[in-house]
């Protein structure tokens, strides 16, 4: 695929990440030689969307004042928790990998 694509793709999966499992991110590397089992920059830039998405909506939304004088933004507190567990999930799975740099 072209590299226009696969920017594309990667940005569709960004602005969907909170919907995805551990399964959808393992995309095997195709070149085997002393490169890492999986493509870490893909979920990397994904990973990069998905932030800069969340910073666009925090941005745009109104926040509200906690019960601890804290500002805190409802709307993106959840999706950000769930791509937590997610990228935490992926790390523990790639971090075995021995070529991994």
């Amino acid at each position: 695929a072209s590299p226009a694509c696969k920017s594309s793709l990667e940005k569709r999966i960004g602005m969907q990440l909170e919907q995805a499992s551990l399964e959808n991110l393992l995309f095997r590397n195709l070149n085997c030689n002393l490169e890492p089992l999986y493509d870490i920059s893909c979920v990397q830039r994904i990973l990069d969307h998905f932030l800069l998405l969340d910073q666009s909506n925090v941005a745009a939304s109104t926040a509200h004042q906690g019960d601890d004088g804290q500002f805190i933004d409802c709307l993106s507190i959840a999706p950000m928790m769930t791509v937590a567990r997610l990228i935490d999930s992926y790390l523990a799975e790639v971090a075995p990998d021995v070529n991994l740099k």
